[in-house]
């Protein structure tokens, strides 16, 4: 019996660190290639598939990625494990299909140069269906019953009429289209919200991000960051990164309060054009066309983990995370985190379920870490007298067992 409970242990811990690995995907549009790279083993692979003309966005789940070939007006399927080409699916001539998005059993494709939206079946691995929407339609996200589309307007037309194409999965029918900013690139859901990265028209309009309310389709506020927005991705503490478009820096603003941390003025370094992330680790994509393009790995505070050479001209990264099981979902201990706000010479209390080694972590708004503890029993009573601690908000980390928890809490 102790034998058996000592490999069903040991069993554990090796599916738990088998869960913990990560990989990123990388398109290399000008080298033709896909790289992935194994964060715990920092193994690169720039070689890993190989790619069709103009490749631009991905989707991936589980067992494959759908690479956009904008060249070849096609989505090409690979194998996620082996990166083995399993089939072309053509779209439509001359369409240059830009994003990909797969919801259930169909895979959701914008053509710039068509002004459609094309619905594929996995099934039959054609398109089942096509919907116009605005002009130069780009980015895709769902919340589940909502397709949003970005229209960019075209850089011909200097970007007029960019606007944000509603579409109702159910049927596949066009609900709205609302204007919006110049040149909407790429969109996220996050919570019951959309987040918009409108980057200007690359001159003398300046990018912002438009913040819209998912249950009313009304704009809920502008972000004003300047310059040229690009990617954006959204941390479980609500920072909000986003790359910049000529890769001169990055962004930081707060999405639930709107807070500008780091705008065009004080970008961060250093350069992204676009970013990916999960509860451990932020990419940050430095794209350079005719040469080998840079992906920067940062740990979740923002300091330097890994650095990583590419393939020439990256145009997209993606994180493939491991799914959750339901087990471990239910098996996750609950924690408390109080009072909040806290007093700046009061106690800040961490309570786990779990009696288990707790470390604590805090950072001030910019990612600088300025407290660290850590206890053996699952609980934390962080003193802040004398810490030096200024009226404001901060970020915490709190790290147990194979848990990470993230979240926000305010010093009066």
């Amino acid at each position: 019996m102790k034998n058996k409970r000592l490999l069903l242990t040991l069993l554990s811990m090796f599916l738990m660190l088998q869960l913990a690995a990560a990989y990123i995907y990388v398109i290399n549009s000008e080298s033709r290639t896909l790289s992935r790279i194994d964060t715990e083993t920092n193994e690169v692979n720039n070689n890993f598939a190989q790619l069709g003309l103009t490749a631009n966005l991905m989707d991936l789940d589980e067992d494959h990625i759908w690479v956009v070939c904008s060249g070849d007006n096609a989505i090409l399927e690979l194998d996620r494990h082996t990166g083995a080409q399993i089939r072309y699916i053509n779209v439509e001539a001359s369409s240059n299909p830009y994003d990909v998005l797969k919801i259930g059993d169909y895979l959701y494709v914008t053509g710039l140069f068509s002004d459609k939206v094309y619905k594929i079946s996995l099934v039959s691995g054609s398109v089942v269906a096509s919907l116009t929407v605005g002009s130069a339609p780009q980015g895709l996200a769902t919340d589940g019953n909502y397709l949003f589309v970005t229209n960019t307007g075209g850089y011909q037309n200097d970007f007029v009429g960019s606007s944000l194409s509603v579409i109702n999965l159910n049927d596949f029918s066009l609900q709205t289209t609302m204007d919006l900013w110049t040149n909407p690139q790429f969109v996220i859901v996050h919570g019951d919200k959309l987040h918009v990265s409108c980057t200007g028209n690359w001159g003398n309009i300046a990018g912002k991000v438009q913040v819209i309310d998912i249950a009313t389709l009304q704009i809920e506020a502008s972000v004003d960051l300047g310059g040229q927005p690009g990617g954006i991705w959204i941390a479980d503490d609500e920072r909000a990164l986003v790359g910049n478009g000529l890769g001169l820096g990055y962004y930081l603003y707060m999405a639930d309060s709107y807070q500008v941390i780091n705008g065009y003025t004080n970008l961060l370094q250093p350069g992204a054009y676009t970013v990916d992330g999960n509860s451990e680790e932020i990419a940050l994509l430095k794209q350079n066309w005719g040469d080998n393009s840079i992906l920067y790995l940062r740990n979740y505070d923002l300091t330097p983990k890994a650095q990583y050479t590419l393939g020439h001209a990256s145009s997209d990264l993606k994180f493939y995370i491991p799914p959750t099981s339901n087990d471990d979902l239910v098996l996750q201990p609950k924690m408390n985190v109080y009072p909040n706000p806290a007093l700046k010479n009061g106690i800040l209390n961490f309570e786990s379920e779990a009696k288990a080694t707790m470390k604590v972590s805090v950072y001030d708004i910019k990612g600088r870490k300025v407290l660290e503890t850590e206890s053996l029993s699952g609980n934390v009573s962080l003193d802040l007298a004398g810490k030096g601690l200024s009226s404001g908000m901060y970020l915490y980390k709190v790290q147990q067992r194979d848990r990470i928890k993230s979240g926000k809490f305010i010093v009066m």
